[in-house]
This record gives C-alpha cells, structure tokens and sequence, in this order.
C-alpha cells in the first residue's frame, strides 16, 4: 500500500507521517530527507528544481520497494503535494507498481499553522529552507483541491487520534 500525505507546509504531515508508520510497521520516504542526502550541504539551495529532483528520486525509490515486495506499506511525506499534477503522479506510481493508494490531506487553521511555523523557524533548517508563513500562504493561494477519494484531518487533534483516524479510514476501504 502507498500513502500519500497531502497539505500546506506546517499541517503536521511529518509527525503523522512517522507515528503511522510506527504503529503501521512502514516506512516513510520523506522527500525533504531525500533531499539532503542526495545534495551536499553547500549545494542545498531548497530551490525549486531542487525539490522537484529529489521528489523524482523518492518516487523512483518508492517504486522501486514497492515492485519488489507486495506486502510493503510506504507513505509519502515532504512535499504538500499542492497541484494535481503531482498527486497525480503519484497515482500512475502505485498503478505501475500494483499497489493501493490511499490519500490523506492535513490542515488545520491558519492561526495554529502560523504558530507552528513560527516555532519551527527555531531551526536553522526550517529557516534555510523558508518554512515561513509567507510560503504557507502562497502554497494555500495556489493549492488545487484534491479531486479524488481522501481522507481530509484537522491535525488540531493529538497524533493518537489522527492516527486513530487514518486506521479506521483505511479499515473501511479495504486497503490493507
């Protein structure tokens, strides 16, 4: 099974990322690690071609594990996954790999996303990378709704709860 984490950067994607895949037993491909690994610190530009390389790799990786191994769960995380082209492809992954997608979209409201942020910009990372509440607002001015079946999460809950969710949503759709 493939599991594609949607949202504005600050929705909590990461944090439910990791806890499901704890309690899942799967693995998370996180675009932005990838990212660091591939590039050299001094090379780290947090551009955009940058981003867009490393989340061809992780998709490459992604379906490189999933065709060999049937029973494998991954999610994807690290990316808002913002247009539909994206999402999309994404959706032609699971296919080419015979796996299920299922589609979790984070948010939460503006004001606990820009506290978030805020917090977050205590790392030198978040900072470099422009994790700030002007690149929140232009992603969300510009994010595409998803046009498929998802789940949508208020990540204002706790993570136990989120988590909670996602396994009875998964439940329900036979994903498993």
């Amino acid at each position: 099974m493939l599991i594609l984490l949607t949202g504005l950067p600050g929705t909590g994607k990461s944090s439910l990322a990791n806890a499901l895949a704890s309690v899942m037993h799967a693995d998370v491909l996180n675009r932005d690690t990838i990212r660091d690994a591939i590039f050299p610190a001094h090379d780290l530009d947090y551009s955009s071609a940058q981003n867009e390389l490393a989340s061809q790799v992780t998709y490459r990786v992604a379906e490189y594990i999933l065709g060999r191994d049937p029973q494998r769960v991954l999610i994807l995380d690290g990316r808002p996954f913002s247009r539909r082209v994206q999402v999309e492809e994404v959706v032609s992954l699971a296919r080419r790999a015979g796996h299920p997608l299922q589609v979790i979209h984070c948010w939460a409201p503006d004001a606990v996303v820009e506290q978030r942020l805020e917090a977050d910009l205590q790392n030198a990372k978040n900072l470099a990378a422009g994790r700030t509440s002007e690149k929140y607002w232009r992603i969300k001015d510009a994010f595409e709704p998803l046009e498929m079946q998802h789940l949508s999460l208020n990540t204002e809950e706790s993570v136990e709860q989120l988590v909670n969710q996602v396994l009875a949503y998964l439940a329900s759709h036979h994903a498993r």
